[in-house]
Protein backbone atom coordinates (compact mmCIF):
# COMPACT_ATOMS: atom_id res chain seq x y z
CA UNK A 1 0.00 0.00 0.00
CA UNK A 2 1.31 3.58 -0.81
CA UNK A 3 2.27 5.84 2.20
CA UNK A 4 -0.97 8.29 3.06
CA UNK A 5 -0.16 11.65 2.12
CA UNK A 6 -1.37 15.18 3.33
CA UNK A 7 -3.26 15.49 0.02
CA UNK A 8 -5.30 12.50 1.46
CA UNK A 9 -6.07 13.85 3.94
CA UNK A 10 -7.08 17.01 2.63
CA UNK A 11 -9.30 15.96 -0.12
CA UNK A 12 -11.30 13.61 3.08
CA UNK A 13 -11.80 17.34 5.18
CA UNK A 14 -12.36 18.95 2.13
CA UNK A 15 -9.39 21.66 3.02
CA UNK A 16 -6.54 22.44 1.19
CA UNK A 17 -3.14 20.96 1.74
CA UNK A 18 -1.31 23.66 3.36
CA UNK A 19 -4.11 23.91 5.67
CA UNK A 20 -3.42 20.35 7.14
CA UNK A 21 0.02 20.93 7.26
CA UNK A 22 -0.03 23.77 9.20
CA UNK A 23 -3.30 21.70 11.65
CA UNK A 24 -0.66 18.71 12.03
CA UNK A 25 2.23 21.27 12.84
CA UNK A 26 -0.12 23.34 15.36
CA UNK A 27 0.11 26.55 13.77
CA UNK A 28 -2.74 28.10 15.42
CA UNK A 29 -1.81 31.24 13.42
CA UNK A 30 -3.29 30.39 10.33
CA UNK A 31 -5.97 27.29 11.37
CA UNK A 32 -8.55 27.59 14.07
CA UNK A 33 -8.73 25.38 16.73
CA UNK A 34 -12.13 23.82 15.10
CA UNK A 35 -10.47 22.71 11.77
CA UNK A 36 -7.13 21.41 13.12
CA UNK A 37 -8.93 19.33 15.83
CA UNK A 38 -11.08 18.14 12.63
CA UNK A 39 -8.02 17.48 10.78
CA UNK A 40 -5.39 15.58 13.61
CA UNK A 41 -8.87 13.55 14.25
CA UNK A 42 -9.23 12.51 10.97
CA UNK A 43 -5.41 12.30 10.25
CA UNK A 44 -5.65 9.60 13.19
CA UNK A 45 -8.75 7.26 11.50
CA UNK A 46 -6.85 7.31 8.74
CA UNK A 47 -3.41 6.09 10.34
CA UNK A 48 -1.36 8.71 9.21
CA UNK A 49 1.97 8.80 11.40
CA UNK A 50 3.60 12.23 11.18
CA UNK A 51 6.83 10.62 12.16
CA UNK A 52 7.09 8.95 9.27
CA UNK A 53 7.42 12.26 7.42
CA UNK A 54 9.68 13.95 10.15
CA UNK A 55 13.02 12.92 8.52
CA UNK A 56 11.96 14.21 4.94
CA UNK A 57 10.97 17.25 7.03
CA UNK A 58 13.97 18.00 8.45
CA UNK A 59 15.97 17.33 4.93
CA UNK A 60 14.32 19.86 3.17
CA UNK A 61 14.54 22.84 5.48
CA UNK A 62 18.27 21.88 7.37
CA UNK A 63 19.84 24.78 5.48
CA UNK A 64 16.90 27.17 5.94
CA UNK A 65 16.05 29.51 8.84
CA UNK A 66 13.05 27.73 9.86
CA UNK A 67 12.92 25.75 12.81
CA UNK A 68 11.61 22.28 12.38
CA UNK A 69 9.36 21.11 15.52
CA UNK A 70 10.56 18.03 16.70
CA UNK A 71 7.94 17.98 19.44
CA UNK A 72 10.91 17.22 22.35
CA UNK A 73 11.06 19.37 25.47
CA UNK A 74 14.53 18.94 27.84
CA UNK A 75 13.61 19.01 31.24
CA UNK A 76 16.51 20.40 33.80
CA UNK A 77 15.21 18.31 37.01
CA UNK A 78 16.72 18.02 40.26
CA UNK A 79 17.50 14.41 41.48
CA UNK A 80 14.54 14.26 44.20
CA UNK A 81 12.00 11.82 44.59
CA UNK A 82 9.63 12.99 47.24
CA UNK A 83 6.16 13.87 46.66
CA UNK A 84 6.91 17.85 46.21
CA UNK A 85 9.03 17.49 42.97
CA UNK A 86 7.20 14.04 42.22
CA UNK A 87 3.58 15.86 41.80
CA UNK A 88 5.34 18.37 40.11
CA UNK A 89 6.85 16.29 37.73
CA UNK A 90 3.41 14.51 37.63
CA UNK A 91 1.54 18.07 36.05
CA UNK A 92 4.79 18.33 33.64
CA UNK A 93 4.66 14.91 32.18
CA UNK A 94 0.37 14.74 31.45
CA UNK A 95 0.59 18.15 30.11
CA UNK A 96 3.60 17.60 27.75
CA UNK A 97 2.27 13.96 26.81
CA UNK A 98 -1.35 15.84 25.95
CA UNK A 99 0.08 17.87 22.83
CA UNK A 100 2.40 14.90 21.91
CA UNK A 101 5.79 15.97 23.02
CA UNK A 102 8.41 13.76 24.03
CA UNK A 103 10.95 14.82 27.48
CA UNK A 104 14.41 14.50 27.48
CA UNK A 105 15.29 14.41 30.95
CA UNK A 106 18.30 16.16 32.27
CA UNK A 107 19.52 16.05 36.17
CA UNK A 108 19.93 19.02 37.36
CA UNK A 109 21.44 18.81 40.94
CA UNK A 110 24.94 20.74 41.38
CA UNK A 111 26.29 17.27 43.55
CA UNK A 112 25.01 14.67 41.05
CA UNK A 113 27.26 12.50 38.49
CA UNK A 114 25.55 13.97 35.72
CA UNK A 115 25.34 17.85 36.49
CA UNK A 116 29.14 18.54 34.81
CA UNK A 117 28.52 15.67 31.73
CA UNK A 118 28.38 17.09 28.07
CA UNK A 119 24.64 17.91 26.97
CA UNK A 120 23.33 14.71 25.32
CA UNK A 121 23.83 14.68 21.35
CA UNK A 122 20.46 15.29 20.40
CA UNK A 123 20.94 19.39 21.48
CA UNK A 124 23.62 19.11 19.15
CA UNK A 125 21.79 18.13 16.30
CA UNK A 126 18.97 20.78 17.30
CA UNK A 127 16.67 18.15 17.60
CA UNK A 128 14.77 19.91 21.06
CA UNK A 129 12.45 22.73 20.20
CA UNK A 130 12.57 23.88 24.17
CA UNK A 131 13.68 23.36 27.90
CA UNK A 132 11.66 23.67 31.32
CA UNK A 133 14.39 24.48 34.14
CA UNK A 134 13.36 23.21 37.62
CA UNK A 135 16.61 24.06 39.36
CA UNK A 136 18.39 28.05 39.87
CA UNK A 137 21.59 26.93 38.52
CA UNK A 138 21.60 29.08 36.13
CA UNK A 139 24.79 28.51 34.24
CA UNK A 140 22.87 25.74 32.92
CA UNK A 141 20.91 27.93 31.07
CA UNK A 142 23.76 30.18 29.64
CA UNK A 143 25.53 26.50 28.69
CA UNK A 144 22.69 25.77 26.57
CA UNK A 145 22.48 29.38 25.33
CA UNK A 146 25.56 28.55 23.81
CA UNK A 147 25.51 25.33 22.54
CA UNK A 148 24.54 26.27 18.41
CA UNK A 149 22.12 23.56 18.03
CA UNK A 150 19.70 25.12 20.72
CA UNK A 151 20.66 28.91 20.70
CA UNK A 152 17.58 31.23 21.18
CA UNK A 153 15.19 28.46 21.75
CA UNK A 154 12.46 28.54 24.04
CA UNK A 155 13.39 28.02 27.97
CA UNK A 156 11.10 27.89 30.89
CA UNK A 157 12.44 28.36 34.25
CA UNK A 158 10.18 27.46 37.65
CA UNK A 159 12.54 28.51 40.79
CA UNK A 160 12.76 32.18 39.43
CA UNK A 161 13.44 34.66 36.56
CA UNK A 162 16.25 34.68 34.23
CA UNK A 163 16.74 37.25 31.20
CA UNK A 164 15.66 36.05 28.01
CA UNK A 165 13.37 33.01 29.46
CA UNK A 166 9.90 32.36 30.62
CA UNK A 167 8.66 32.25 34.28
CA UNK A 168 6.16 29.73 35.70
CA UNK A 169 6.18 31.32 39.34
CA UNK A 170 3.90 30.56 42.42
CA UNK A 171 3.58 34.28 44.80
CA UNK A 172 5.90 33.66 47.56
CA UNK A 173 5.24 37.07 48.91
CA UNK A 174 1.50 35.71 49.67
CA UNK A 175 2.85 32.44 50.92
CA UNK A 176 4.55 34.06 53.53
CA UNK A 177 1.81 36.73 54.33
CA UNK A 178 -1.18 34.56 53.97
CA UNK A 179 1.09 32.11 57.03
CA UNK A 180 2.31 35.00 59.43
CA UNK A 181 -1.16 36.50 59.37
CA UNK A 182 -2.60 32.93 60.11
CA UNK A 183 -0.45 32.91 63.84
CA UNK A 184 -1.37 36.83 64.36
CA UNK A 185 -5.43 36.11 64.01
CA UNK A 186 -4.51 33.47 66.46
CA UNK A 187 -2.84 36.21 68.99
CA UNK A 188 0.93 35.10 68.74
CA UNK A 189 2.87 38.10 68.80
CA UNK A 190 6.66 36.56 69.32
CA UNK A 191 7.05 34.10 66.39
CA UNK A 192 10.20 32.69 65.22
CA UNK A 193 10.71 32.60 61.21
CA UNK A 194 12.68 29.53 59.98
CA UNK A 195 14.67 30.68 56.26
CA UNK A 196 17.37 29.88 53.84
CA UNK A 197 20.71 30.85 55.53
CA UNK A 198 21.52 33.26 52.08
CA UNK A 199 18.76 35.62 52.37
CA UNK A 200 20.22 36.83 48.67
CA UNK A 201 17.65 33.90 47.45
CA UNK A 202 14.47 35.42 45.81
CA UNK A 203 12.40 33.46 46.88
CA UNK A 204 13.45 33.65 50.68
CA UNK A 205 13.41 37.35 50.62
CA UNK A 206 9.68 37.27 49.27
CA UNK A 207 8.78 35.01 51.92
CA UNK A 208 10.32 36.87 54.71
CA UNK A 209 8.64 40.39 52.90
CA UNK A 210 4.98 38.49 53.36
CA UNK A 211 5.58 37.43 57.11
CA UNK A 212 6.73 41.70 58.03
CA UNK A 213 3.56 42.48 55.49
CA UNK A 214 0.95 40.69 57.59
CA UNK A 215 2.66 42.24 61.14
CA UNK A 216 2.30 45.65 59.16
CA UNK A 217 -1.02 44.73 58.17
CA UNK A 218 -2.03 45.03 61.94
CA UNK A 219 -0.20 47.73 62.54
CA UNK A 220 2.86 45.52 64.47
CA UNK A 221 6.33 46.00 64.18
CA UNK A 222 8.11 42.82 62.44
CA UNK A 223 11.67 44.11 64.05
CA UNK A 224 9.61 43.50 67.59
CA UNK A 225 7.34 40.16 66.78
CA UNK A 226 9.33 38.11 63.90
CA UNK A 227 12.62 36.41 65.01
CA UNK A 228 14.96 35.05 62.26
CA UNK A 229 16.94 31.78 62.41
CA UNK A 230 19.12 29.62 59.30
CA UNK A 231 17.37 26.44 58.65
CA UNK A 232 20.59 24.62 58.40
CA UNK A 233 21.86 22.20 60.57
CA UNK A 234 25.38 20.59 61.90
CA UNK A 235 24.32 17.13 61.32
CA UNK A 236 27.20 15.98 63.96
CA UNK A 237 25.12 17.73 66.82
CA UNK A 238 21.44 16.63 65.60
CA UNK A 239 18.10 18.36 65.24
CA UNK A 240 17.24 18.00 68.97
CA UNK A 241 20.10 19.82 69.98
CA UNK A 242 20.32 22.64 67.31
CA UNK A 243 16.19 23.25 67.88
CA UNK A 244 17.07 23.24 72.20
CA UNK A 245 19.88 26.31 71.04
CA UNK A 246 17.47 28.06 68.91
CA UNK A 247 14.33 28.18 71.52
CA UNK A 248 16.96 29.01 74.26
CA UNK A 249 18.00 32.07 71.73
CA UNK A 250 14.29 32.77 71.73
CA UNK A 251 12.75 31.82 74.86
CA UNK A 252 9.40 34.33 74.19
CA UNK A 253 8.26 32.72 70.69
CA UNK A 254 4.95 31.02 71.09
CA UNK A 255 4.88 30.10 67.34
CA UNK A 256 7.26 28.70 64.32
CA UNK A 257 7.18 29.54 60.32
CA UNK A 258 8.84 26.97 58.80
CA UNK A 259 10.01 27.26 54.88
CA UNK A 260 8.29 24.01 53.78
CA UNK A 261 6.93 20.98 55.14
CA UNK A 262 9.47 18.76 54.47
CA UNK A 263 11.61 21.00 57.07
CA UNK A 264 8.70 21.71 59.05
CA UNK A 265 7.41 18.21 59.83
CA UNK A 266 10.73 17.24 61.40
CA UNK A 267 10.80 20.12 63.41
CA UNK A 268 7.68 19.25 64.48
CA UNK A 269 8.47 15.43 65.60
CA UNK A 270 11.95 17.18 67.26
CA UNK A 271 9.80 19.10 69.70
CA UNK A 272 7.34 16.63 70.68
CA UNK A 273 10.88 14.53 72.06
CA UNK A 274 11.41 17.54 73.66
CA UNK A 275 8.79 17.55 75.59
CA UNK A 276 6.93 20.29 73.54
CA UNK A 277 2.70 19.48 72.91
CA UNK A 278 1.84 20.77 69.57
CA UNK A 279 0.03 23.14 69.37
CA UNK A 280 -0.59 23.86 72.62
CA UNK A 281 2.83 24.57 73.61
CA UNK A 282 4.00 25.65 69.82
CA UNK A 283 1.60 26.53 66.99
CA UNK A 284 3.72 25.69 63.49
CA UNK A 285 2.97 25.98 59.99
CA UNK A 286 4.69 24.91 56.94
CA UNK A 287 4.84 25.43 53.34
CA UNK A 288 3.97 23.40 50.03
CA UNK A 289 1.17 20.69 51.55
CA UNK A 290 3.25 17.98 49.98
CA UNK A 291 3.71 16.24 53.48
CA UNK A 292 1.72 14.76 55.82
CA UNK A 293 2.04 14.85 60.17
CA UNK A 294 -0.19 12.30 61.10
CA UNK A 295 -2.27 12.00 64.81
CA UNK A 296 -3.52 8.86 66.47
CA UNK A 297 -5.90 8.87 64.31
CA UNK A 298 -3.94 8.43 61.02
CA UNK A 299 -5.78 11.99 60.11
CA UNK A 300 -3.20 15.17 58.39
CA UNK A 301 -2.76 17.90 61.06
CA UNK A 302 -0.21 19.70 59.44
CA UNK A 303 -1.08 23.16 58.96
CA UNK A 304 0.19 24.72 55.33
CA UNK A 305 -0.02 27.24 53.01
CA UNK A 306 -0.58 24.89 49.86
CA UNK A 307 0.99 25.58 46.39
CA UNK A 308 -0.16 24.32 43.40
CA UNK A 309 2.09 21.66 42.32
CA UNK A 310 0.84 19.84 39.66
CA UNK A 311 -0.44 22.99 38.42
CA UNK A 312 3.05 24.27 38.58
CA UNK A 313 4.76 21.17 36.32
CA UNK A 314 1.87 21.27 33.82
CA UNK A 315 2.09 24.93 33.46
CA UNK A 316 5.24 24.71 32.84
CA UNK A 317 5.14 22.92 29.83
CA UNK A 318 1.91 24.88 28.44
CA UNK A 319 3.86 28.11 28.50
CA UNK A 320 6.99 26.03 26.90
CA UNK A 321 4.53 24.71 23.69
CA UNK A 322 3.06 28.24 23.41
CA UNK A 323 6.78 30.09 23.46
CA UNK A 324 8.04 27.22 20.96
CA UNK A 325 4.78 28.20 18.81
CA UNK A 326 5.38 31.97 19.28
CA UNK A 327 2.36 32.69 20.68
CA UNK A 328 3.53 34.78 23.87
CA UNK A 329 6.53 36.86 24.46
CA UNK A 330 9.98 36.00 25.43
CA UNK A 331 9.91 36.91 29.08
CA UNK A 332 6.29 36.03 29.53
CA UNK A 333 5.96 35.10 33.63
CA UNK A 334 2.69 33.35 35.17
CA UNK A 335 2.19 33.46 38.43
CA UNK A 336 -0.10 30.72 40.25
CA UNK A 337 -1.79 31.32 43.78
CA UNK A 338 -1.76 30.19 46.71
CA UNK A 339 -4.36 29.04 49.66
CA UNK A 340 -3.93 29.07 52.95
CA UNK A 341 -4.59 25.59 54.69
CA UNK A 342 -5.11 25.69 58.19
CA UNK A 343 -5.35 21.71 60.21
CA UNK A 344 -4.18 21.12 63.60
CA UNK A 345 -0.82 21.93 64.06
CA UNK A 346 -1.81 25.92 64.57
CA UNK A 347 -4.45 27.07 67.79
CA UNK A 348 -4.22 30.39 70.16
CA UNK A 349 -1.51 30.67 72.13
CA UNK A 350 -1.58 28.96 75.63
CA UNK A 351 0.01 31.67 78.45
CA UNK A 352 0.39 28.74 81.06
CA UNK A 353 1.95 26.26 79.22
CA UNK A 354 4.54 28.85 78.31
CA UNK A 355 4.91 29.84 81.47
CA UNK A 356 5.57 26.20 82.95
CA UNK A 357 7.95 25.40 79.57
CA UNK A 358 9.77 28.24 80.59
CA UNK A 359 10.17 27.19 84.26
CA UNK A 360 7.57 29.93 85.63
CA UNK A 361 6.05 27.86 88.05
CA UNK A 362 4.84 30.92 90.21
CA UNK A 363 1.74 31.38 87.58
CA UNK A 364 -1.01 29.81 89.24
CA UNK A 365 -2.15 26.69 87.79
CA UNK A 366 1.14 26.10 85.90
CA UNK A 367 1.27 22.50 84.40
CA UNK A 368 4.30 20.37 83.80
CA UNK A 369 4.51 19.10 80.21
CA UNK A 370 4.01 15.52 79.03
CA UNK A 371 6.18 13.94 75.87
CA UNK A 372 3.84 13.08 72.75
CA UNK A 373 5.74 10.15 72.08
CA UNK A 374 4.07 9.43 68.34
CA UNK A 375 6.37 10.33 65.55
CA UNK A 376 3.82 9.07 62.26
Amino acid sequence: MRPLTLQDIADRCQVSRMTVSCALRGDRKSVSQTVMDRIVRTAAEMGYNPALAHAARRLKYQHSPRQVQNLLAAVFFPYHTDRYWTTIFQGLGQALEKEHYGVLLKMADAGSESFHSPLPYVFHRGEVDGAVFFTDEYRMVEDLRAEPGFGNRPIVTVTGQFAGCSAVLVDDHQVGRLAAAHLLELGHRRILCFHHPDMRSTITKQRVAGHCQAFVDRQLDPDTGLRHAPWVWDDRRGLDVAMTDVLCQHPDVTAILCPNDGFGIPVARTLRRLGYQIPRDMSLIGADDSDELLDSRDRNIWSTVRLPLHELGAESARLLIRRIQGTVPDETVVVLPVELVARGTTCPPSFRANAARKGRHDVPGAEILTVSTRTA
